[in-house]
């Protein structure tokens, strides 16, 4: 489960390479733990989005695979 602390810590990591945060901060908002994330990152990604939307899931889940290495 991903507690409300580490959503918090996850959006100000991303904060500053995001276009829509609010859309980003909904997606944080609604998993239940990082794999869930992670897997609705993905799942959004290979949808037919528009661009800056692609590109925001994209920079949201190298951020994450980047933190869950360290």
């Amino acid at each position: 489960m991903i507690t409300e602390e580490q959503k918090e810590d996850i959006k100000l990591y991303v904060m500053p390479y995001i276009q829509n945060m609010s859309y980003i901060s909904e997606l944080i908002n609604n998993s239940n733990d990082m794999d869930d994330l992670i897997d609705k990152v993905l799942k959004l990604m290979n949808e037919d989005i528009e661009l800056s939307t692609k590109t925001d899931l994209k920079i949201l889940y190298e951020k994450l695979t980047e933190q869950l290495k360290e």
